[in-house]
């Protein structure tokens, strides 16, 4: 994902990147009187200890046991959330917990797109944060830090419209979707806050999407 964020950004727009065949789309950005920020929860990234591993095969599992019992070759993401309802009985409480998030999050960036695409930021955001809920309680890949921004972020439904784990999750950012106007006391706000629970500020970064890498070939 981030390769392709710097490779195919485009100014104004976010990307649909469908990561089984790497096609890309783009869909514009209607930030008017809102922005992007991200709140770095000061938690180093830990996809290497065998965490995301296992998120990965409880989702393949997952998929495995669905498609022997339908006789199918369906990938997850495609399949309707009452198949995965049919097969719970089958799967560990992980393995559905984990399979049904993914199916509810296919849905939800389909509603994130047609909410942008409407000009509907409040409606965006709300999808932003029942993203980060299943990343929190589904997937189990936030962490105290994260969550704890979020419900910062929260507290301030006039300021902030949105948030969620950024990425891979186990620790870095969270992506916010917030109002401009309010943007210097809503971040002050949580800054203080981090910064009395965690006992150090996390960095806030105010962000935009831009035109991707490209080559440039000096005379």
């Amino acid at each position: 994902m981030d390769q392709s964020a710097v490779i195919f950004g485009k100014d104004k727009h976010f990307i649909e990147l469908d990561c089984s065949t790497l096609d890309v789309k783009y869909h514009p950005l209607p930030l008017v009187d809102t922005e992007l920020v991200l709140i770095n929860s000061m938690v180093k990234h830990a996809l290497a200890d065998g965490a995301y591993n296992t998120l990965r095969n409880d989702m393949e599992t997952a998929e495995k046991i669905i498609n022997q019992g339908e006789g199918t070759q369906v990938r997850l993401i495609d399949m309707p959330l009452e198949l995965v309802e049919k097969y719970r009985s089958k799967l560990t409480p992980k393995q559905y917990a984990r399979s049904s998030y993914v199916i509810e999050e296919r849905a939800r960036t389909d509603k994130f797109i047609a909410s942008m695409e409407a000009g509907d930021v409040v409606t965006a955001g709300k999808l932003m944060r029942a993203t980060h809920a299943g990343l929190s309680k589904k997937l189990e890949n936030s962490t105290e830090q994260l969550d704890f921004i979020v419900e910062q972020l929260d507290k301030h439904p006039g300021m902030a419209l949105g948030g969620r784990v950024m990425g891979g999750g186990f620790g870095g950012c969270i992506i916010a979707l917030i109002k401009t106007s309010t943007a210097e006391r809503l971040l002050t706000e949580v800054r203080e806050a981090f910064k009395q629970k965690f006992s150090m500020y996390p960095e806030v970064y105010r962000v935009a999407p831009r035109t991707g890498a490209y080559v440039r070939r000096l005379p």
